[in-house]
C-alpha cells in the first residue's frame, strides 16, 4: 500500500523527516527539525561512505557546497565507517536527533580525486528553497461566496482537539513562507486556512456555471480572476475591421511578450531548444531530478531556473485579450470579408502577406493544407469543405465542414513552445489526432482550441486537450457529444506554474487518458494517468499551478490511470467541477476523484445525478497525503461508491480531507469502508483531519457501519451519517 510513495519520501528532499525509530523527537512543529535538503542513492550499501544522488536547489546543502555526486566520507572527523552507516535513512536518523544551531562538517570527496571539505549550519526544516513570499500578491475573492452550512469547529471542540488542529495548521503555515514564484497565491492562501478549501472551490464553481458570450470567454474570465490580473474582460466595442482587428492582436502578442522580458536573448533561445527535452523527461518520469546522465540532468535544471523567470500573468492576460478578439461576432464577419475577397480575387484560394506573417484564404473545397515552418504561415482561414491539416504550423479557423486535423510531429498544430497558435473550428465533426504536444498544449506559451460544434473525436497520445507546461493551454468544446482519447499527461493539466484547462459545455462526453506507462505500484494491468483535472509540480523544483477539467452538463463517462480527475502534486491545484445533474460515471485507480500529495490541493464536485464512482486501487475519492488539501463534494443523486483503501474521507500525514455527499440514497462498497486502515502520520508526527459526511437523511447502504451514526473513528477521522 503505497509503497512506492513511501520509499521515495524517506530519501527525498526533507531528507530528516524520516521517523525509521523511536528516540526521534516528536516535536509537533516541523520548524524545529534539522534538514539538509538531499538525496541519497537507496543502493549504496557500503559502510565506509554515503553517495548524494542528489542535492536540491537552494538547499542549505547546497548552498555550503555539497553537490549531487559527491560522495561522504567523514562527519565532524569521524569516518562513516565508524558511525555504522549502512544506508541514508542511517543517516537521517543520526540527523534527526542534532540539535538546531549546531555545525556539521563534512569531509567528501568529488569526482573520485578532489577531496573537499564543507561546514553547516543546522537550521529549522523548511517545505521548499526560494524566495520570501511577501513580495506575492494576496489571494483575494471577489465575492462574498458561500460556503457549505456545517460546524466543523464544534465537532472539533467536541473532541477537545483546538490545540492539535491549531498545531496541524501551523505545519500548514510553515509552506507559506518561502518558496519559487511560479507558485500561485491562492495555494499559499489555503495553506495559511485549509477551511477555506470549500469557500475557494464553491467560487471557482460560481465563476464557471455563469455563461456568458462563449466558452473561451467565460474561460478567460476566470482565469483572469484566479490569477489576480487587474485587466479584467471589456467589450471591444463594434466588430473590428481587419486592420482594427490585426492591431489588437499585436497588443494581445505585445502583452505575451511581456512574460519574457527579463530573459536575454540567448537565455530565451535555449529555452525554446530545450523545454520539449524536459516535458519528455517528465513524461517518462515526475521526478526530474532521477536522470542518470549528468549532462541531461544539469540543462533540465537549467531549462528550470530560467522558466522560473517568465511571468505567467502576462500569458493569461494575452490570452484573454485573444478571447475577446475572436468572438462569435468577429467570426461571423471574418468569415463574410473572407469571402468578399475570395471573390474579387476570382480564386479559389490566395495568400496575404502582413507584418505577422501570411495569411491563407481558403474556399469550400476539400482541401489538404500542408506547410512547411520556414513559409512563416500566421493562420489559415478556411471557409468550408472537408479538409485535412497536416502538422499545421499555423494558427487555424475553419467554419465548416467534417475536417480532419493530423499531427505527427511533436508540440505541433494548436501547440506552441514560448509562442502563440490556436484553432478555432466553427462547425462540423471533427476528427483530431496527434502523438505528443498538440490540440491545446504548450511549453510556457499560449495555446487553445476551441471547437464550437459538432460530435468531436479527439485523439493524442501525451501533452494535449489543454495541457499548460507552464503558460497557458485551454481547449473549449461547445457543443456535441464528444470523445476525448489521450494516453498520458493530458485533459486539463497545469504543469510548473501552468494553466491547463479542458472545458466541454454540451453533451454526452467520454473521456479516457492511460495507456501508455504502467502504473509505479506495480498492479497488473493498472497505468498512469496524470490526467483530467490536475495541477503538478516538478517535485523539489518548481510549483505547479492549476489544472481544471469542467463539464457543464451531459451524460459523462471518465476514466484514467493513477494521479487523475481533481488532484494536485506538489503545490499544485486540481479542479475537477461536473455540473451537469445526468449521470456520469468515474473510473480510477490509484490517487483518482478527488485526491492530494505533497503540499497540493484538490478539488472534485459533481452536481447531481446518480452517479457511479469505480476506485480499481487504494487512495481517491476524497483523501489527502502528505499536507495536502482535499475537497470531495457530490450535491445530489444515488450514488454508488465502490473503491478501497484510503478512500472517503481519509487524511494522512497530516493532510485536511472533506468528503461530503449532500443528498440521495447512497452506496459504499469495496473493503470495510470507509476509513477501514488505520491512517499513518509519521512523516510529521502530529495528527490529520478527515471528515466523511454523508447528509442526505436516507437511507444508505454499508458494508459495516450503521445509517445515521456519527463517530470519531481515530484522531482525527470523523465518520457522520445525518
Amino acid at each position: 500500500m503505497l509503497r512506492k510513495i513511501v520509499l521515495i519520501f524517506s530519501y527525498f528532499i526533507f531528507s530528516c523527516s524520516s521517523l525509521t525509530k523511536n528516540n526521534r523527537a516528536q516535536n509537533p512543529d516541523d520548524a524545529l527539525r534539522p534538514y539538509l535538503g538531499v538525496e541519497f542513492f537507496t543502493d549504496k550499501k557500503s559502510t565506509g561512505e554515503l553517495q548524494l544522488k542528489f542535492v536540491f536547489p537552494d538547499s542549505p546543502a547546497f548552498n555550503a557546497g555539497l553537490r549531487s555526486n559527491d560522495v561522504i566520507l567523514a562527519i565532524n572527523q569521524k569516518k562513516i565507517a565508524e558511525f555504522g552507516f549502512k544506508s541514508g535513512l542511517d543517516f537521517i536518523e543520526y540527523l534527526s536527533v542534532q540539535d538546531l544551531g549546531s555545525i556539521l562538517n563534512f569531509t567528501v570527496v568529488r569526482n573520485q580525486n578532489e577531496t573537499l571539505q564543507f561546514s553547516i549550519l543546522l537550521s529549522g526544516r523548511k517545505y521548499s528553497y526560494g524566495q520570501n513570499y511577501d513580495q506575492l500578491p494576496i489571494f483575494r475573492l471577489e465575492t462574498d461566496t458561500k460556503t457549505l452550512d456545517f460546524d466543523f469547529q464544534k465537532l472539533i471542540q467536541n473532541q477537545k482537539a483546538e490545540q492539535d488542529v491549531n498545531d496541524l495548521q501551523k505545519r500548514f503555515k510553515l509552506m507559506t513562507q518561502q518558496g519559487d514564484l511560479l507558485r500561485h497565491p491562492a495555494i499559499i492562501s489555503l495553506q495559511k486556512n485549509p477551511f477555506d478549501v470549500i469557500r475557494y472551490s464553491y467560487w471557482a464553481k460560481n465563476e464557471l456555471d455563469q455563461k456568458k458570450t462563449s466558452g473561451l470567454v467565460s474561460t478567460s474570465d476566470f482565469l483572469l480572476k484566479y490569477s489576480g490580473s487587474k485587466q479584467l474582460l471589456k467589450k471591444i466595442g463594434p466588430t473590428p475591421t481587419p486592420l482594427e482587428a490585426l492591431g489588437l492582436f499585436q497588443k494581445a502578442k505585445n502583452e505575451m511578450l511581456q512574460a519574457y522580458h527579463t530573459l536575454l536573448p540567448l537565455e530565451k533561445e535555449f529555452l525554446i531548444k530545450n523545454l520539449p527535452g524536459l516535458a519528455k523527461k517528465f513524461s517518462e518520469s515526475v521526478y526530474i531530478h532521477e536522470e542518470a546522465d549528468s549532462a541531461v540532468l544539469e540543462r533540465n535544471l537549467k531549462v528550470i531556473e530560467l522558466a522560473k523567470k517568465i511571468k505567467p500573468i502576462h500569458l493569461v492576460n494575452a490570452q484573454a485579450q485573444l478571447s475577446q478578439l475572436l468572438s462569435t461576432q468577429v467570426l461571423s464577419e471574418l468569415k463574410f470579408q473572407a469571402q468578399s475577397y475570395l471573390q474579387r480575387s476570382g480564386k479559389s484560394s490566395t495568400k496575404i502577406s502582413t507584418g505577422f506573417g501570411t495569411i491563407i484564404i481558403s474556399g469550400t473545397n476539400d482541401d489538404v493544407h500542408r506547410y512547411a515552418k520556414t513559409e512563416n504561415i500566421f493562420v489559415i482561414i478556411d471557409l468550408g469543405g472537408d479538409d485535412r491539416y497536416l502538422d499545421a504550423p499555423a494558427s487555424i479557423i475553419d467554419f465548416s465542414g467534417q475536417d480532419s486535423y493530423e499531427t505527427s510531429a511533436a508540440w505541433t498544430t494548436a501547440a506552441s513552445i514560448m509562442d502563440l497558435q490556436f484553432i478555432i473550428d466553427v462547425g462540423g465533426d471533427d476528427r483530431y489526432v496527434g502523438l505528443e504536444g498538440s490540440y491545446a498544449a504548450t511549453l510556457f506559451g499560449i495555446s487553445f482550441l476551441w471547437d464550437l460544434e459538432g460530435n468531436d473525436v479527439y485523439r493524442c497520445i501525451k501533452y494535449c486537450f489543454g495541457a499548460g507546461f507552464g503558460g497557458v493551454a485551454v481547449m473549449i468544446d461547445e457543443k456535441g457529444n464528444d470523445r476525448f482519447e489521450s494516453l498520458l499527461l493530458s485533459q486539463g493539466l497545469g504543469i510548473a506554474g501552468g494553466y491547463g484547462v479542458l472545458a466541454d459545455l454540451n453533451g454526452d462526453d467520454d473521456y479516457y487518458s492511460k495507456g501508455l506507462l504502467r502504473s509505479d505500484y506495480d498492479d497488473a494491468g493498472q497505468f498512469q494517468g496524470w490526467s483530467q483535472g490536475i495541477g503538478v509540480g516538478l517535485r523539489g523544483l518548481a510549483s505547479g499551478r492549476l489544472g481544471l477539467i469542467y463539464d457543464r452538463q451531459g451524460k459523462d463517462s471518465y476514466d484514467s490511470g493513477d494521479f487523475s480527475q481533481g488532484g494536485g502534486y506538489y503545490f499544485g491545484w486540481g479542479l475537477f467541477i461536473n455540473s451537469g445533474t445526468e449521470d456520469d460515471n468515474y473510473y480510477g485507480s490509484h490517487y483518482s476523484q478527488g485526491f492530494t500529495a505533497h503540499y497540493a490541493i484538490g478539488t472534485f464536485l459533481e452536481e447531481g445525478g446518480n452517479d457511479n464512482y469505480f476506485s480499481k486501487h487504494d487512495v481517491g475519492q476524497g483523501m489527502s497525503w502528505d499536507l495536502g488539501i482535499t475537497l470531495f463534494e457530490d450535491f445530489a443523486g444515488n450514488d454508488n461508491y465502490k473503491t478501497c483503501e484510503y478512500c472517503l474521507g481519509a487524511a494522512s500525514h497530516s493532510g485536511f480531507t472533506f468528503f461530503i455527499d449532500d443528498d440521495g440514497v447512497d452506496s459504499y462498497k469495496g473493503t470495510l469502508l470507509p476509513l477501514e486502515t488505520p491512517v499513518s502520520n509519521t512523516y510529521h508526527s502530529g495528527v490529520s483531519l478527515g471528515f466523511f459526511i454523508d447528509r442526505g437523511n436516507k437511507a444508505d447502504r454499508y458494508e459495516k457501519f450503521k445509517n445515521n451514526s456519527q463517530f470519531l473513528r481515530e484522531k482525527y477521522q470523523f465518520f457522520i451519517d445525518e
